[in-house]
Order: C-alpha cells, then sequence, then structure tokens
C-alpha cells in the first residue's frame, strides 16, 4: 500500500447577475448600473416622455435643501408608458410617479454614484413661489380675487380669478368645459362655515343654479 497526493477539482456555484437583454455581470452593481443606463437612453427617442433640457440641473424651488453636487432632469410623462419608463429609469425608494403625474412636470434629483432618486412635482415649487410673493408683495400677487374648486365632473383643482358678486356661484371648469359651481365659496362667505347648501340632488338644482336654469348650465 502507499499513499499518494492528488488534487481533486469540486464544482463550485457561482452567482451571476443577467440583465434584460441577456447581458451576464459577476457583481449585482454593474447590472443595476447597465439597466438604469439602458432605460435612461431609451428617454431621448421616447415619444411617451418630454424632457425639458434647457432646465437641465435646476433643482426644484420648494424651500428644500438641494445639493449641487446631485443631478437634476425635468419631464413630464405623456401617458402610462411615459410614467412606467421614468420609474423604470430613476427608481425611488420614497415615491413612484402615478397615473396622476400624467401631462405634469416633475424633477428627478439623482446621484450617480449610489443610483439614489428622488421625484418633485412642479407644482410644489410653485405653491411655495406664490405663498413667498405674496409676502414680499401682496399688492400685487396677493390671493384676493380668486376661487379655488374641485371639479366633480374631472376631478381637477381649479384656480382663477373670479368675482362671485359680479359673476355669481356658477363658473364653467377651464379643464372640461362643464359646469362647475363653486360651493366653497358659497359656504364660506367671510371666510367662516356658513350650513347654508340648499342643493337638491333630485333636480340637480340649487338658489344659484335654479331648475329652470338647468338646461344652459350642463
Amino acid at each position: 500500500m502507499k499513499t499518494e497526493i492528488r488534487t481533486v477539482m469540486v464544482p463550485k456555484e457561482k452567482a451571476f447577475w443577467v440583465a434584460d437583454d441577456g447581458t451576464t455581470f459577476e457583481r449585482e452593481s454593474d447590472c443595476v448600473d447597465y439597466e438604469l443606463e439602458a432605460c435612461r437612453k431609451q428617454l431621448a427617442d421616447s415619444k411617451d416622455v418630454i424632457e425639458c433640457k434647457e432646465a437641465l440641473n435646476h433643482s426644484p424651488f420648494d424651500g428644500g435643501e438641494y445639493p449641487e453636487s446631485h443631478d437634476y432632469r425635468w419631464f413630464k410623462p405623456l401617458n402610462e408608458n411615459g410614467v412606467e419608463l421614468l420609474n423604470k429609469a430613476f427608481p425611488s425608494s420614497y415615491a413612484k410617479l402615478g397615473d396622476d403625474s400624467i401631462d405634469n412636470w416633475h424633477c428627478v434629483e439623482y446621484t450617480v454614484y449610489d443610483n439614489e432618486c428622488w421625484w418633485y412635482e412642479l407644482s410644489g415649487s410653485q405653491r411655495y413661489a406664490n405663498e413667498l410673493l405674496e409676502l414680499l408683495e401682496p399688492e400685487l400677487y396677493g390671493r384676493s380675487g380668486y376661487v379655488t374648486e374641485l371639479c366633480p365632473n374631472c376631478d381637477t383643482e381649479v384656480e382663477m380669478r373670479w368675482d362671485v358678486e359680479m359673476f355669481g356661484y356658477k363658473a364653467y371648469c377651464p379643464y372640461c368645459g362643464q359646469r362647475l359651481m363653486l360651493c366653497d365659496e358659497c359656504q364660506h362667505p367671510n371666510g367662516e362655515y356658513d350650513d347654508n347648501c340648499d342643493y337638491c340632488t333630485e333636480t340637480d338644482s340649487c338658489r344659484f343654479n335654479k331648475k329652470s336654469d338647468k338646461e344652459g348650465a350642463r
């Protein structure tokens, strides 16, 4: 009997990461970077998304702190495909774009080194700017003379210049064109709630939209 020293090859499993197009990577981070870059390249030719390239690296103006070392881009998704593509290209662990993002401008803040992303609505910057202007120049930018109402037909919040004493409490939505009763103004005549609504569900009328006026109000 004798002793021999032999080398035995033992099979060893190793994990690989495979991108959607079949490209294989040994590190997960490399695969993630590759797929994100592929999605972001699609944005340039996509008909489902608009990017304002002139606003590149313009951060939102909403009172938040935005590091100069981060990147900022502005997009408007035109449909559900656009929303899906933006969520893939800039996946955020904080909040995703939804269907209510369609046809609205949004800014994405992101970092290249760790792929962190944050989404911001343009409307947030608009509100902040309006509030600041009201404080700085109340005579020019005060909101007196404006009314705000949620349209029950298209579910859009409408803000417009309107004098209820001159034009009454019946208006028309600028988005869908349907009748828009200014119920909030009616029930807050002096800034305080006044429970004086006489709306009738059977006739779809009230003192400011009488039954005889219904045909012309539609």
